[in-house]
């Protein structure tokens, strides 16, 4: 690229008709624009200590303005050196040397100069300090060369300056002023080298595009003249005589002084300072790959953290977020490899691995189709996410399924490490991890045999300590379930029990475990193949709800394909005993003929011999005919007997025809059998009530009856209506016959004789009397004098009816 040049002095020879400040020598390039441009730009007056140098080593030390503004609108990008020379051509102090370079646009000039910044051309050879003979100069082609400005030299001044701390400030600033939402920044140093190596920080600090439009001046005594600059650099004498308000309008950090803007620096500045400005630029070239087009300065914070990680530059924290933030936002445009590589190197950044800044490095990874770190992140994530869940964390998953082959080995062998580590007591939350295996597809890689063994250790013992609800989303319940080897691992737990003895097994499934065990179907079909086990599930319902009982019994013996139960059976269904009722049951539905097992006859004999009611009579017969039909009957012989007697004893009552049945029933009462004598007391006075027997008889069978008989067939005989039949009044006969004849000795009982007599006479009609008079003094002569005297004992008697005469309705 060809740039036109510029001389501009106070000159005899020059364009223009007057000698003083003019051009002195113009490239046949540069526009009357150009040269209206320049002659603005490069005035210059120096500070006054050096308006007057006495010889060319003051001379030197006066500042030089190196300024640069960009085109704008369409005008010509400047770049000039102003450096003062002292006398004019007519020997007056105060003339100066601009050397400028003009180009139609900055990129124009950006390509002249070769890939450098402007303020690189610092001190550069190419700038001449003196006027040319010749009033046309030659168009400039070729990069212009490097001067003093470098990132070394930069480094090396701020190594040794005690402000460099405060740079991030300035660039701040500065962008600022770039963007127009700053003022411009009147940067105040000891000389013009320096601010010099200011602005070259600066301008590496900036983003590629930022530092090649940066406009700026080394030196100036008028900063107003430049206010269209971004940053200004002066002397401290020469802004110590500028007015306060004209400095109010100017960023000020004047460093001599320690004076600088207080505030925080943007992000991004403090990113790029901390990073260097030996590394800035070649970071500012890769966050350039990263960043979408025209990015203003203070969204770079994003894009510059992503470079300095692909540069192997250790984030902190703040970089990471605006890292996450910024990739969060851009993932979708970035090139896949840049994505990758992104993705590698944040991989490398230990804050990486926590859970924050898993997704976005997943989506990174993702973009950039590496799947081997897509599965390492994805195995990260869930190694965080399985601590949560096994520490119930509400919220903690949404356990999505699992497809990639290589995750879902590493994360089965990490569950079961989880699982294998479970301290004592852990079942929640091993029963939540095993739920989020299920719920992400895992079952396959969990081994059989191992969830087996955890069930045994930690499933089990929390079945048994009762920790469950009935709900059917219960976790326990929800793992019985939902997974074969657990049933399989209770099922290897109850057979270990079975094996030594049915004692042990029914006593755990008494407690919470078997009703855990017995509330989910799918473990009783489990059970099919292990008869044993199945029955004594059936068994521990039966012992916890008693209405189960005969039930059970009778669906075991259908199982075991028998009809009569072993005593053991009936010892663990009934552990308490069994009542009356429900062995008669279990009698009614077995057949208790073919019963040849001792001890179960045990059973049933025991159970008879517990009655002792008028209500026990039909199944103690019942039961006790049965029974006796038995081979076992026939071998306890001995324990049967008064079973047999009352057998028999029912079978007579039934068939009674006369009254020597009714006396050979009498003579069976008997309070040495139990059973015997209710059975007697209860039959035996129906049974008279309902045959015909004369006084006699009907004496003589009462006498053989024991009281409690006696007194049952009395109350018969005093229930309304009475009975003045033929045989009703025999009945009464005899009664009195009875009285008087054997119980002269036992007064109470005679009363209660005579007492019945009384009531029956009490209703009776005279003819009726009568009757029961005649039947009395026939029967036995011997009670005639107290059968009179019983008359006379009675009321007055009236004529002809001693007893008065009652008519029944």
């Amino acid at each position: 690229m060809v740039l036109e040049q510029l001389y501009f002095t106070s000159s005899e020879r020059g364009h223009g008709p007057v000698a003083g400040y003019r051009f002195n020598a113009l490239s046949p390039g540069a526009s009357a624009e150009a040269q209206r441009d320049v002659h603005a730009l490069v005035g210059y007056r120096p500070p006054r200590s050096q308006a007057f140098p006495a010889g060319p080593d003051e001379l030197r030390q006066c500042p030089v303005n190196l300024c640069f503004r960009p085109g704008i609108s369409g005008s010509p990008a400047i770049l000039a050196n102003v450096e003062y020379v002292g006398r004019d051509f007519s020997g007056g102090f105060g003339n100066f040397f601009a050397h400028a370079f003009a180009a139609g646009t900055a990129a124009d000039l950006a390509e002249g100069l070769g890939g450098r910044l402007p303020i690189e051309t610092w001190r550069s050879p190419v700038w001449v300090r003196s006027q040319s003979p010749d009033l046309t100069l030659p168009p400039y082609s070729g990069p212009l060369p490097r001067g003093g400005v470098t990132p070394a030299a930069v480094e090396a001044f701020l190594a040794g300056h005690p402000l460099a701390d405060r740079l991030p400030l300035l660039v701040t600033a500065v962008a600022a002023a770039q963007a127009g939402w700053g003022p411009p920044v009147l940067l105040v140093e000891t000389d013009s080298d320096r601010v010099a190596l200011w602005i070259g920080a600066v301008s590496y600090l900036l983003p590629p595009r930022a530092a090649e439009t940066l406009a700026f001046a080394t030196y100036t005594a008028e900063p107003p003249a430049l206010a269209a600059m971004h940053v200004i650099g002066t002397v401290p004498e020469t802004a110590a005589e500028l007015p306060l308000d004209l400095v109010h309008a100017f960023e000020l950090f004047d460093l001599p002084a320690g004076r600088v803007p207080g505030g925080r620096p943007l992000a991004v500045a403090a990113v790029a300072a901390r990073v260097g400005v030996g590394a800035a630029r070649a970071l500012w070239q890769t966050a350039a790959t990263l960043a979408e087009p025209e990015t203003p300065f203070d969204a770079w914070y994003g894009p510059l953290s992503a470079a300095a990680a692909l540069n192997g530059i250790q984030l902190a924290l703040p970089e990471d977020r605006a890292v996450a933030e910024w990739a969060a936002r851009s993932i979708e445009r970035l090139d896949p490899a840049a994505a990758d590589d992104l993705a590698l190197k944040l991989n490398q950044q230990p804050q990486w691995r926590g859970e924050d800044y898993l997704p976005i490095l997943f989506k990174l990874a993702w973009r950039g189709r590496n799947q081997a770190l897509c599965d390492e992140i994805r195995i990260r994530q869930i190694d965080i996410e399985l601590a949560r869940v096994r520490d119930g964390v509400p919220g903690a998953s949404a356990a999505a399924r699992i497809e990639s082959p290589r995750v879902r080995l590493r994360v089965a062998s990490r569950i079961r490490d989880l699982l294998e580590s479970a301290p004592v007591g852990s079942a929640p939350g091993v029963l939540r991890l095993l739920d989020w295996a299920r719920r992400t597809g895992l079952e396959p890689e969990l081994e059989t045999d191992f969830l087996v063994e955890l069930t045994r250790w930690v499933f089990v013992p929390e079945a048994m300590s009762g920790r469950w609800t009935d709900d059917a989303a219960d976790p326990l319940r929800a793992a019985l379930r939902s997974w074969p080897p657990v049933r399989q691992g209770f099922v290897m737990y109850l057979r270990e029990l079975a094996e030594r003895g049915a004692a042990g097994l029914d006593a755990a499934l008494d407690g919470p475990l078997g009703p855990f065990l017995r509330g989910t179907a799918s473990f009783e079909v489990e059970l099919a193949a292990y008869p044993e086990l199945q029955e004594a599930l059936w068994i521990s319902r039966a012992r916890q709800d008693p209405a189960q009982q005969a039930t059970v019994l009778h669906a075991v013996l259908h199982r075991r394909g028998v009809r009569l139960p072993d005593a053991e059976l009936l010892g663990r269904v009934w552990p308490r005993g069994w009542s009356a009722q429900e062995m008669a049951h279990v009698a009614t539905a077995t057949p208790l003929e073919d019963l040849d097992d001792d001890a179960v006859a045990a059973w049933f004999l025991d159970t008879l011999a517990t009655a002792s009611t008028p209500e026990d009579i039909p199944w103690y017969v019942t039961v006790g005919r049965r029974l006796l039909a038995s081979p076992s009957a026939r071998r306890l012989e001995a324990r049967c007997v008064p079973l047999a007697k009352a057998v028999e004893l029912d079978r007579r009552c039934r068939a009674v025809r006369d009254f020597k049945d009714l006396e050979w029933i009498a003579r069976q009462d008997s309070t040495a059998t139990t059973m015997i004598a209710v059975m007697v007391a209860a039959l035996l006075p129906d049974l008279l009530t309902a045959s015909k027997l004369d006084p006699d008889q009907v004496c003589s069978v009462l006498e053989l009856m024991y009281p409690d008989a006696m007194r049952a067939f009395l109350a018969k005989v005093q229930t309304p209506p009475l009975d003045v039949s033929e045989a009703g009044l025999m009945r009464i006969a005899g009664v009195y016959v009875l009285a008087e004849t054997r119980y002269h000795h036992d007064s109470v009982l005679r009363a209660e004789l005579i007492a019945c007599v009384d009531q029956a006479a009490g209703e009776m009609t005279e003819q009726e009397w009568e009757e029961l008079r005649g039947l009395i003094l026939s029967s036995r002569r011997q009670v005639e004098d107290e059968f009179l005297t019983y008359e006379e004992s009675r009321q007055p008697p009236r004529p002809r009816f001693p007893f008065g005469l009652r008519k029944r309705g």
